[in-house]
């Protein structure tokens, strides 16, 4: 997802899905064994400059963690990433912005 906050500044943000293995208490006061889901988003300032081996810089992340007595949703992993992410930005206009390109493109709300 591209969002340009200016006409001079454009990020790329993206989601990855984390697999990990966590452990839950059954009944029988057993650890038993689950596959849990995080979901972590990167922020990337896009860089029109020729010169660079990269065209995407790294700005900030964030990490939404899976509880293992929740069921997975891509939505809320998405939006607490996405909130620690931006935590990193000053502009209350420019966390705005994000979040209406997340609303107009993703439609998880």
């Amino acid at each position: 997802m591209k969002v340009e906050v200016n006409s001079e500044r454009k990020y790329h943000i993206r989601w990855k899905r984390i697999r990990r293995e966590g452990k839950i208490k059954s009944k029988n006061n057993k650890n038993k064994k689950i596959k849990l889901t995080d979901t972590e988003c990167i922020i990337s300032f896009i860089s029109d400059n020729k010169e660079l081996s990269d065209k995407y810089i790294f700005v900030s992340g964030g990490k939404a963690f899976q509880n293992p007595i929740d069921n997975y949703s891509k939505a809320i992993g998405r939006k607490i990433s996405l909130t620690r992410a931006l935590k990193y930005f000053d502009g209350k206009e420019e966390r705005k912005k994000f979040w209406e390109k997340y609303i107009e493109e993703c439609r998880l709300v």
